[in-house]
């Protein structure tokens, strides 16, 4: 009860068990804490200490809270009275609560003590984003150095030939490179539905993660257990209108160029509602399961999952549908072009080009891979500020920070996509939709392994409640990485596409 204090109290006492006893003692020994949470407010104690070689286990509780009118401001926690772990009798658990008036402290700001301003605004934080600005300079130097000379002689080089075989000279220059193309570039690629649901979904993700992140900025939402996870669950069935929009437009352009695939658009509305938002569901759920099963205080109630499983039914996939409708006869669907609205359907040569021998570097694979590196540079420091306020039980509140990051990791994401896209075409592989998807994609492969690193260096989590907990989560954040950040390469290239090909197309 609020200012009723407890001298000493007992909370239980455990029979003496052997097993129980050798587990304490290893816990104690590997320096375990736990974190208890009253009035939304966190606090901590070490289970037990190291008396020499004698493990010993705190007892004792010591409770004191601070208040300010009728308002709980502070919490403490000490835990005392050490016995030790050798002993075989029971073992009784106790707690005493204390009051103390706290005018210092105000009730908005009593969550100032847990921001930790010398790890999140250390100078390495802000060199880390200066080095990010100097990445996102240097890129963008080489994808306008890409079009603004390269492409240039290009275009020469193509009137030239234009030139020649207009004087009856065809075989004066050899005809070569990515023009080659024109009629295949915009081929409709393989699985158009799955590509089409991503673009959509990574699409959602992106107005999710900019809306979530300006309201953490403009909001205090760490202030309250639980908030930031409702209002991003909240956001995203919302913002499912966006997913079926952007999936329906990009499919009626391939319908254009493809009739035969016109009548899947259902499919594809399906594939959109269905498949990041299940994956993510199942995911969460197993591991709550697992919660359940392991006793822990992480588990949703059953209740909570029934709530999430209807909001998902009932408000995202009708939005998803409705954006379907309106996004197939919309203008951005409509007019299927190569840059320009006021341009016909390009056309697609029935048989595909074949695609020339080239060396290891060219390939897709290659492309694929690397393509990731540079993305992950850029997000790389602002990682381990969010593994470790994450896992080491750090309040993260520099949303600013990451805002830039994520803005820079969108322009080097497009940046490398250009840059690939046009390594790819000049060995005139005409197969970039996929290819610049699952280069930005890549990235998410490298955030796997640092996770792996930071699971096993910097971190002591051990068992398979432990290690189900992380890498499901990991897995999660790594499979939205993926989505949001090859949709980002993938609408890059194809505004880059659309621009080369533009003035070439009628040739």
């Amino acid at each position: 009860r609020f200012k009723h204090s407890v001298d000493r109290a007992t909370v239980c006492t455990v029979p003496f068990k052997e097993s129980d006893h050798e587990k304490w003692r290893a816990m104690v020994a590997e320096q375990y804490w736990y974190q208890l949470v009253a009035d939304e407010l966190p606090m901590w104690a070490t289970l037990g200490k190291m008396d020499g070689t004698i493990p010993t286990i705190n007892t004792h509780q010591n409770f004191t809270f601070g208040y300010n009118g009728d308002r709980i401001v502070s919490v403490n926690l000490v835990a005392d009275t050490p016995i030790s772990l050798h002993t075989k009798e029971d073992i009784t658990f106790t707690f005493s609560v204390s009051f103390k008036e706290r005018l210092d402290v105000t009730f908005d700001k009593r969550f100032d003590r847990y921001l930790d301003d010398t790890f999140f605004e250390h100078h390495t934080h802000w060199f880390s984003i200066f080095n990010s600005f100097m990445l996102v300079f240097f890129l963008v130097g080489v994808v306008l150095l890409i079009l603004n000379r390269t492409l240039k002689a290009d275009y020469a080089r193509f009137d030239e030939h234009r030139t020649a075989k207009e004087l009856g000279k065809e075989d004066w220059i050899e005809d070569r490179g990515w023009k080659q193309l024109q009629h295949d570039v915009f081929r409709v690629p393989h699985r158009p539905v799955l590509l089409c649901a991503l673009v959509g979904t990574g699409s959602q993700i992106a107005i999710l993660i900019l809306i979530v992140t300006i309201v953490s900025i403009a909001a205090v939402v760490y202030t309250s257990q639980g908030s930031f996870a409702t209002y991003s669950i909240l956001a995203f069935a919302v913002t499912s209108y966006a997913a079926g929009f952007f999936s329906a437009a990009q499919f009626s352009r391939y319908a254009l160029i493809g009739p035969t695939i016109s009548n899947q658009w259902i499919k594809c509305m399906l594939t959109t509602g269905m498949l990041y938002p299940g994956i993510i569901l199942l995911m969460g759920f197993l591991l709550n399961f697992v919660a359940i099963a392991y006793d822990s205080a992480q588990a949703i109630p059953f209740g909570g999952m029934i709530v999430i499983l209807f909001l998902w039914l009932c408000v995202s996939l009708p939005l998803v549908v409705l954006g379907t409708v309106i996004g197939r006869h919309s203008r951005l669907g409509s007019t299927a072009t190569a840059g320009s609205a006021r341009m016909d359907v390009p056309r697609v040569n029935q048989i595909p080009r074949m695609i020339p021998a080239r060396r290891w570097y060219s390939s897709r694979r290659f492309i694929v891979l690397a393509s990731g590196i540079l993305p992950f540079i850029s997000i790389f420091i602002e990682l381990y500020f969010i593994f470790t306020s994450f896992w080491n039980y750090k309040v993260y509140y520099v949303y600013g920070f990451m805002l830039l990051v994520l803005v820079i990791f969108v322009i080097v994401t497009a940046c490398v996509a250009i840059a690939a896209t046009y390594g790819l075409l000049s060995t005139e592989d005409h197969r970039w939709p996929w290819t610049a998807f699952f280069g930005g994609s890549s990235t998410a492969l490298y955030v796997f392994l640092y996770s792996a690193y930071y699971y096993y260096y910097k971190t002591r989590m051990t068992g398979f409640f432990m290690f189900s907990f992380y890498f499901t989560y990991t897995a999660m954040m790594c499979l939205t990485i993926a989505v949001l950040s090859g949709t980002v390469a993938f609408l890059a290239a194809n505004k880059f596409v659309s621009v080369i090909y533009r003035d070439i197309k009628g040739d």
